[in-house]
């Protein structure tokens, strides 16, 4: 949230609360969203990594069978 007001000589300090409220809520719902985005991230990481685990079981127990 940007905010398109200047203040300087009489502040209205609800106006100020306000924006100073808004610019909060506003970094805080950015940072949240970083940080879902990270664990989304992540989480789509490890899905791969015990597809291709086990996938490679697969394999292995394939290639173990043959041998026999």
């Amino acid at each position: 949230m940007n905010s398109d007001r200047s203040y300087n000589g009489n502040v209205n300090a609800g106006e100020l609360g306000a924006d100073l409220m808004g610019l909060y809520i506003d970094s805080e719902s950015r940072r949240i969203e970083t940080l879902s985005k990270i664990t989304i991230d992540r989480g789509v990481e490890l899905i791969i990594d015990i597809r291709k685990e086990r996938q490679r079981k697969r394999y292995l127990a394939h290639v173990m069978s043959l041998r026999v």
